[in-house]
């Protein structure tokens, strides 16, 4: 095995004994030898099969080889620092192989992050999750869930600010058909349902409350659980557990939320259509 984007590499197949040193590739080498390996390989792959991109093929082949192209001026560069030469021919390359992919986008975004995700066409290569053997899947929506959410979390990462904002001017300017959030939540606990349009963005929230209690998730300090936009480096006081924009990507399996079906995506079609753009720029 080996990883290209450090300044040598080991290789551990070897036809010498194992107590031999294996042999070690400059990342230029090591590039060139993924590449001369996927070209090789390429014209006999198999073509995607729906409902499963798990299995390796001719698209995530394209896909990976795209990529790679797109970065050769880094991967090669006689100083991993730079500077770097991006070639004509080698973004023609990027151009070409995105082009070969035989693909579509998924009629909404969030198709892609459902728990019947191996039906979404822009999947190109995933990790195949059947009731969590897969991989730690439902760490993606727990990582900045409250613990005492349902589905529970680990109060961790969440989104500054001005991140946020500058989302929602992009979307506005792209004037996006359709965006939904969905978290979901206990029956008997507040359900929010979020569902954002084009134009001017007009959103809906369905908030249902039990009458007896205004908020009935509390931090752990007892304070309404209420996420605020306003975040800083270092957190303390009444909003330790609340602070800061929480974004869920991977919609939580509530028939299976400890061991969900959603398979976690490796290549996406859409980040192929980013490629491309980026070998224009």
């Amino acid at each position: 095995m080996f990883w290209i984007y450090t300044d040598k590499h080991l290789i551990e197949k070897q036809e010498t004994p194992l107590t031999s040193d294996p042999k070690v590739w400059t990342r230029a080498e090591a590039t060139d030898f993924v590449i001369h390996e996927l070209e090789a390989i390429l014209p006999d792959l198999p073509a995607r099969v729906a409902g499963d991109a798990s299995i390796v093929n001719i698209d995530a082949g394209h896909f990976l080889l795209a990529k790679i192209y797109l970065n050769l001026g880094v991967f090669k560069a006689a100083n991993p620092a730079g500077p770097y030469t991006f070639e004509a021919a080698n973004m023609n390359k990027v151009i070409a192989h995105i082009e070969a992919i035989h693909s579509s986008l998924a009629d909404s975004y969030w198709d892609n992050f459902a728990p019947d995700n191996n039906n979404s066409p822009e999947i190109l290569f995933s990790s195949k999750n059947v009731l969590g053997d897969g991989g730690a899947v439902g760490d993606y929506w727990r990582y900045g869930m409250h613990y005492n959410q349902t589905p529970d979390g680990y109060n961790g990462f969440c989104t500054v600010g001005e991140y946020y904002d500058r989302l929602m001017l992009q979307m506005n300017a792209a004037s996006i058909q359709h965006l939904r959030l969905l978290l979901i939540l206990e029956p008997n606990r507040i359900s929010v349902r979020a569902n954002v349009c084009s134009g001017n963005l007009q959103m809906r929230l369905l908030v249902r409350l039990r009458q007896e209690e205004q908020f009935l998730y509390k931090d752990r300090n007892g304070n309404p659980l209420f996420f605020t936009k306003e975040v800083t480096l270092i957190v303390s006081g009444p909003t330790i557990e609340t602070a800061g924009i929480r974004t869920q990507k991977y919609q939580p399996d509530v028939n299976s939320l400890d061991h969900p079906e959603n398979d976690f995506i490796l290549m996406r079609y859409a980040d192929a259509f980013i490629n491309g753009s980026r070998s224009n720029s």
